[in-house]
């Protein structure tokens, strides 16, 4: 007889949810239940789903709705074993209905964030790191105080959904309460029917219905505790690729962080790490208006960003990029081949066959940093919005066509004064393009300067000098060359020193006589030519230093340190 019952149980159920009519409270507790199916789905709250299946599965174990009267005990048993083998079925059911609710419902971004938690991290990182400077650099204020507006607007964005989202549990939970108290009068009904006539397996009966009910409230409690209790979801500006652009510009600070503190003659390295954590304050700025709005539903350039309007071609390029899909990042393939496709057929004639080199050169330039050469792997990096912008303006680029011009300009200068060639380094320094000698070609023109080819070296150093007289390119070249003095490589730092002289620059004294009493001998003699190069001012600042060279000694002899001897 049970595995009779076991058989017909399904086919009945079937027969009663699709034909019999439904009580008006059912129906409005399936209207409630689909809210809490919604909860069900949200990926933020990991306690939905059990609050929702909770009172789903109890409906299921007492199998037909509550009208219907209920099974002898011997037919609960067989309930119980049917209602275990129909979840594995129910369930894509269930999971399709809300996933349909959740994806019409208005506002909510599409996708989710990179990783749980990883813009949070990466934020309290950011934030360590700046503990660790905290009243070495006053500028960094800006950027702290924008890290707590940030942390704010997301904090109270993700604790204001889940708040949202434990009420609508707790709501559709209470939709269920009229299910238990059925199952409990029916019980009673069915206990007053049968007086005294139970056995012992009758006594148990009442309580095999009753139990499933206390365990189910002990489950919507806990649940409830957990979804109020729990701590807000991760940060997030509810759009997955905004998430991805601001993870981007979280460690680009952490990377500009760690530069702070590195010492030498200039502290150049130093001087544009702050200045980049200024622009990246203001990029974080940006994002965090962003999310006030509706981050998702932004395809048009210059909404992220107004004053990408301000240089001409920038918007059109960028929309080429992204053709009105993800506004805010694009992989540097995707920026390359966009560049190819604009600027290929727009530049000069000896610059077109170096396409190529010219858009990588832009692309690091961007990114601040070099990109691999090998593997594909200039293709797989992140570029944004915020960083195209950010160097159009450090740069003061107006057109980008004129910018791209120039630029392959000096990529062919550098190009060209690394062939080795004697007779075409010797014609090109001669007459180089006038928008070639900006920082990189004025590099590999210094570099020249210790050439072994004597006619080489003094083409190097005669176009120098004849920059020297001319204030603008002076300038550009002082900036280049003083940087050389930081260079990893002691050649480099050799050619800085002899470019230094050749431009005349008495404005690098200072530096020049820190590297004599410091760096490497190749290095402190081409600083003591230089000084030496420098007219009077210079001669008297290397003489300082010998002096000072003469009395270290003297300063930690026997009789000098006496005095400190306990």
């Amino acid at each position: 007889m049970e595995e009779e019952e076991q058989e017909t149980r399904p086919e009945a159920r079937d027969s009663a949810e699709s034909e019999a009519p439904r009580p008006e409270s059912l129906d409005g507790a399936s209207s409630d239940s689909g809210t809490g199916a919604d909860v069900a789905v949200e990926p933020e709250e990991p306690c939905s789903p059990s609050c929702a299946s909770a009172p789903r599965t109890e409906a299921e174990a007492q199998g037909d709705p509550p009208a219907i009267t209920p099974q002898p005990p011997t037919s609960t048993k067989g309930t119980e074993d049917v209602t275990e083998a129909l979840p594995p079925q129910a369930a894509p059911e269930e999971a399709e209905k809300p996933g349909a609710v959740v994806a019409a419902l208005p506002g909510d971004s599409v996708g989710q964030p990179p990783a749980d938690g990883e813009v949070e991290e990466a934020l309290n990182a950011v934030v360590s790191s700046l503990d660790d400077y905290r009243g070495q650099f006053p500028e960094l204020q800006v950027l702290e105080q924008e890290l707590q507006l940030l942390e704010e607007a997301l904090t109270g964005r993700s604790r204001s959904r889940s708040s949202s989202v434990s009420l609508t549990v707790e709501t559709a939970l209470g939709s269920f309460d009229f299910l238990n108290t059925s199952d409990l009068d029916d019980e009673e009904d069915e206990e007053e029917e049968d007086g005294g006539k139970k056995n012992a397996t009758d006594s148990e009966s009442p309580s095999a219905p009753c139990r499933p009910a206390e365990e189910s409230a002990g489950e919507d409690e806990g649940c409830e505790e957990r979804c109020w209790g729990s701590p807000s979801g991760p940060m997030t500006t509810r759009c997955p690729t905004l998430d991805e652009t601001l993870l981007v510009h979280l460690r680009n600070c952490s990377t500009q962080l760690l530069k702070l503190g590195t010492f030498g003659p200039l502290r150049c390295g130093e001087m544009y790490a702050l200045d980049r954590l200024l622009r990246e304050a203001r990029v974080l700025e940006l994002i965090r208006q962003l999310t006030e709005d509706s981050p998702a539903r932004i395809t048009e350039p210059s909404k992220v960003v107004p004053q990408l309007e301000q240089c001409q071609g920038a918007p059109s390029l960028w929309r080429l990029c992204t053709e009105g899909a993800n506004v805010y990042s694009v992989s540097t393939e995707v920026f390359l081949r966009a560049l190819g496709t604009a600027y290929a057929s727009r530049l000069p004639e000896h610059g077109a066959s170096l396409a190529d080199t010219v858009f990588l050169s832009l692309t690091e330039r961007i990114l601040e940093h070099r990109l691999p050469r090998r593997g594909g792997g200039a293709g797989r990096e992140t570029l944004t919005i915020f960083q195209f912008w950010s160097y159009l303006e450090a740069e003061g680029v107006s057109i980008l066509d004129t910018h791209i011009t120039e630029l392959a300009e000096e990529v062919w200068l550098v190009q060209t004064l690394q062939s080795g060639d004697q007779d075409i380094l010797l014609k090109t320094l001669k007459k180089p393009p006038e928008s070639s000698l900006k920082r990189e070609g004025l590099r590999a023109i210094s570099l020249l300067l210790t050439d072994p080819r004597a006619k080489v070296c003094t083409a190097a150093s005669s176009l120098l000098r004849a920059l020297a007289d001319q204030p603008r390119h002076r300038e550009r070249a002082l900036v280049s060359c003083l940087e050389l003095l930081e260079d990893e490589s002691v050649g480099t730092r050799v050619c800085g020193c002899k470019a230094l002289a050749c431009l005349k620059a008495k404005e690098s004294i200072e530096q020049l006589v820190y590297l004599c009493r410091t760096d490497k001998e190749d290095v402190r003699d081409a600083a003591k030519q230089a000084l030496l190069a420098l007219g009077e001012e210079g001669r008297l600042a290397y003489r300082h230093v010998e002096e000072a060279k003469d009395g270290v000694p003297r300063l930690f002899a026997p009789g000098s340190m006496a005095s400190t001897a306990f």
